[in-house]
């Protein structure tokens, strides 16, 4: 089943089946605002306590 894309691009007229992901397409394409930047080196969980911390 397809959705209606009901938000069109003032600019390029690309449609969309909701207002933020047209937003989102208007700031990064057309506005040229960049995509935030992701930290890479590590994967965003917490490091895992020592073994030692258990041991008693």
């Amino acid at each position: 089943i397809h959705k209606e894309k009901a938000y069109k691009c003032d600019i390029c007229e690309k449609a969309f089946s909701n207002g933020s992901d047209r937003n989102t397409h208007v700031s990064h394409v057309h506005l040229k605002v960049p995509w935030p930047k992701r930290n890479r080196g590590t994967s965003g969980k917490a490091a895992r306590p020592e073994k030692e911390a258990y041991d008693e």
